[in-house]
């Protein structure tokens, strides 16, 4: 994995996973008392929707793991030269599956299974962002009012205009978490991540430490799995992925979990 990016491999769907470092944590917890992210929504500002046309049909498709999760009405582009919220890239999709992936028996299933999710796209299919593209998506942000957002996008700079954005989410009650980066920890953290009213996140490897990419090493405020993470992809694919983009998306889905609203049914079968 070079530093600074992050790294995926392609697999094939089989049976229904549900993560080790979900059962093995604090959602397993939060799953037993019956939350599961009903009623709260994730805002994603990432490459894009989960969504692609397919060849003569009237509406695009979603994937087949976050139908009934993502809003599409509510889902917008801000980057001018992709007016289509579909993501081409690959890294919102996966970013979505760790989030909100359904439980319906089939590939995975995200920390916060009852939960929607939201997407703008404020990066293209290369991955690149511009930091106007981001405070356009954070002030729409402000009107959707969702209860977290999962921002896993590098930007070295320009960031002072994202303060006022920022400042109106926070006085909102809405909590921001951004992606450390993936330049070791002796590398500053994104300066996204470094923000007022934002929540840094750094990536736990395998072994449960700190993964060695994780920029800022223990600065983060928070730390969740980001090596190795199964979660969806293309076109209705799945791939393995590995970087804090993927640990912040978690850290957003825990906080969904704790504003959603019980379910009964589940607490009881718990």
């Amino acid at each position: 994995m070079k530093r600074g990016e992050f790294s995926f491999r392609r697999l094939l769907p089989d049976t229904q996973r549900v993560a080790p470092e979900i059962l093995r944590g604090d959602a397993a917890t939060l799953w037993a008392a019956g939350r599961r992210g009903r009623g709260a929504t994730v805002l994603v500002i990432d490459t894009g929707a989960p969504m692609w046309r397919r060849p003569l049909a009237r509406k695009p498709s979603v994937h087949p793991d976050l139908e009934g999760a993502l809003r599409v009405a509510d889902c917008r582009s801000f980057v001018p030269h992709e007016p289509e919220n579909f993501d081409f890239n690959g890294h919102g999709t996966a970013v979505c599956g760790i989030i909100a992936a359904r439980d319906n028996r089939f590939g995975i299933v995200g920390y916060a299974p009852e939960c929607e999710i939201v997407c703008f796209k404020a990066a293209d299919r290369t991955g690149h962002g511009e930091s106007a593209w981001l405070r356009a998506a954070l002030d729409a942000a402000a009107e959707l009012r969702p209860d977290a957002v999962s921002i896993s996008l590098g930007m070295p700079n320009g960031t002072h205009i994202l303060v006022k954005p920022l400042r109106r989410l926070r006085e909102l009650g809405v909590a921001v978490f951004a992606g450390a980066g993936n330049n070791g920890p002796d590398a500053k953290m994104s300066a996204l991540a470094r923000m007022d009213g934002v929540v840094s996140v750094g990536a736990l490897g395998k072994d449960g430490e700190i993964a060695p990419f994780s920029s800022g090493g223990r600065a983060a405020d928070e730390l969740f799995p980001g090596e190795g993470i199964y979660t969806t992809w293309l076109r209705g694919g799945y791939a393995e992925v590995t970087g804090t983009s993927f640990a912040t998306p978690a850290a957003a889905a825990m906080e969904a979990l704790m504003r959603g609203g019980r379910d009964e049914t589940m607490e009881e079968k718990a």
